[in-house]
């Protein structure tokens, strides 16, 4: 029995040559410029972490701990834009102490205790 697909006929043959659709090309053209930039990122990739960019900050090796007063609760927190931490810290009886600490040196900068039911004053000179 002969076989039905021996006598179809070629589309890209002379007489019916193929002709692409015009956003076959630009298609292409923004396939290779991504498998371009895939192959840029990747080098980069490799070469960021061949040379450790990114890492973080070498430590010595100890670390540095900051335990809070005793019997008070920390109540408020805010830090500065050059690394240092103010903690605001209060008791039952409503001590506050204010503690100042630079994290990065593991110092306490300053400590403030203020007695709850006093008047403080303090001048801006």
């Amino acid at each position: 029995m002969p076989n039905p697909d021996d006598n179809h006929q070629s589309l890209n043959d002379a007489a019916h040559p193929y002709e692409e659709p015009a956003w076959l090309k630009p298609v292409k053209v923004s396939s290779v410029v991504m498998g371009v930039l895939i192959v840029f990122a990747l080098a980069l990739l490799g070469y960021g972490l061949s040379t450790g960019m990114g890492k973080l900050a070498q430590s010595d090796g100890q670390s540095k701990r900051f335990t809070h007063p005793a019997g008070m609760t920390l109540t408020g927190a805010s830090t500065s834009g050059d690394g240092v931490m103010t903690m605001m810290f209060q008791d039952a009886t409503g001590q506050v102490e204010v503690v100042t600490i630079n994290p990065s040196r593991g110092q306490v900068l300053n400590r403030l205790q203020l007695q709850a039911g006093q008047e403080y004053r303090f001048d801006s000179n």
